[in-house]
């Protein structure tokens, strides 16, 4: 909950009911990631009313359950700058980018006005591995904020794609989205 709440404050500052908010995921396969950002669209909904909507970048195994949080876009390569134009055309004026798998769509977001936040979940190692190292550096030059779990990451992921640090790049825990239950007995 304190990560949402700081990831919302990190993209708006405080939010309002009648916000519409992007959510840009790279695919709807069934790990970490992709569970992550369905998460997200949840709480933000159950918690402060946001209306999210989902942009995938290609399909997957999770897209229908990415459809019960929330309307699903998969996009079209040949139309992306439409697609994220008809965004902004509907009121979407912010976007939360999960993953540097996602990177290449900032230009677009960026393009049509959209303000983004990109969560790096990557260490050096998986950019490099997975090729992402021109998502990674879109993170971290064009969108409005670039957020890191640790230090460590954001030193390494910027050396790794030759960006300075800089007051855009927030530090925040990642990754927790389920509800923990006090135990039953009370204790720790």
């Amino acid at each position: 909950s304190a990560y949402l709440n700081a990831t919302g404050r990190a993209v708006v500052g405080a939010v309002s009911g009648d916000y519409k908010l992007l959510l840009v995921g790279h695919d709807a396969w069934p790990h970490g990631a992709q569970h992550l950002l369905v998460n997200i669209a949840r709480r933000l909904q159950s918690d402060w009313g946001v209306q999210v909507e989902f942009l995938l970048l290609d399909g997957g195994t999770l897209e229908e359950t990415y459809r019960d949080v929330a309307p699903v876009t998969i996009a079209d390569g040949a139309t992306l700058a439409a697609q994220v134009e008809g965004f902004k055309m509907r009121g979407f004026a912010y976007a939360i980018v999960n993953t540097v798998a996602a990177g290449l769509i900032l230009p677009h977001l960026r393009n049509h006005g959209i303000n983004s936040i990109c969560l790096v979940h990557e260490l050096p190692r998986i950019i490099r591995e997975k090729k992402l190292e021109a998502g990674a550096k879109a993170a971290l030059e064009l969108s409005t904020h670039a957020v890191f779990p640790a230090t460590v990451v954001r030193d390494q992921v910027a050396d790794e794609v030759g960006v300075e640090v800089d007051d855009r790049m927030l530090l925040l825990p990642q990754g927790m989205y389920r509800q923990l239950a006090e135990p039953e007995d009370g204790g720790a």
